[in-house]
């Protein structure tokens, strides 16, 4: 049975940087955002900014459309670095970020097609209004949240920081145009599930039907990322973006 990739959290820059609750967790300080996500590890699409050259040590800065990510690659990231080392301002990029005490670390880094980038910033601002307004009935609620992180941020910050949040968020919408199709959104999804090994088809379909896209629809979509030639399967049941 194949393993499904795990969807890790999406959060704005400027979530990032309301964070001040920290929670020991395997003995490891991990900070928890306004709207309750345990910041470990986040995935992050944009445009890199620029690329502070401290070898053997680089530093970039990319922008998330709502803000700005700084994230260091060094020694215990080589290929993150290398890769860090080589690109050029302007770049589309995604990665995957580990959030430590000191600033987020770059883990991963690829570049991104410009038109994917739309598609991951839309579904990042819709997840953060969705998880400010779970906030904000749990703040109004009397019934205790299942969700330890939730109710961690809910008793830390008190609603301190959600403004913001929604702000940045509404923001980032307000700039994007157009509506974004399923095809186009499961199409970013398999680009962002993808580290090389395929993602399964099952995982696709399951990702759309949590995102609320009936599943006819969903299957019309991969179908048609394998007829246009935009997607190809290197073993049943598995999808990679071309």
């Amino acid at each position: 049975m194949a393993l499904l990739p795990r969807v890790l959290p999406r959060v704005l820059s400027q979530e990032y940087r309301l964070s001040d609750l920290r929670i020991p967790v395997d003995g490891v300080p991990l900070a928890v955002s306004p709207t309750g996500v345990l910041l470990r590890k986040v995935f992050v699409a944009g445009t890199l900014r620029e690329v502070q050259p401290e070898p053997p040590v680089y530093r970039g800065h990319i922008d998330d459309g709502a803000g700005t990510w700084e994230a260091t690659a060094g020694p215990y990231q080589p290929a993150a670095a290398s890769r860090l080392s080589r690109a050029q301002p302007g770049e589309t990029v995604s990665t995957l970020l580990r959030l430590e005490t000191g600033g987020p670390v770059l883990l991963e880094l690829a570049p991104a097609s410009p038109e994917t980038l739309p598609l991951w910033s839309h579904e990042t601002a819709r997840r953060t209004l969705d998880r400010a307004e779970e906030m904000h009935l749990a703040l109004a609620s009397k019934t205790e949240p299942g969700d330890p992180w939730l109710r961690a941020a809910r008793d830390h910050y008190r609603g301190r920081g959600l403004p913001e949040v929604e702000e940045a968020a509404r923001r980032l919408l307000r700039g994007l145009s157009g509506p974004i199709t399923a095809g186009e959104q499961v199409e970013a999804w398999l680009a962002e599930m993808d580290r090389g090994q395929g993602v399964p088809r099952a995982g696709l379909l399951a990702r759309a039907r949590d995102a609320g896209i009936p599943p006819g629809e969903a299957e019309g979509a991969l179908r048609d990322l394998l007829e246009s030639g935009r997607a190809y399967e290197p073993r049943q049941g598995t999808l990679r973006r071309l």
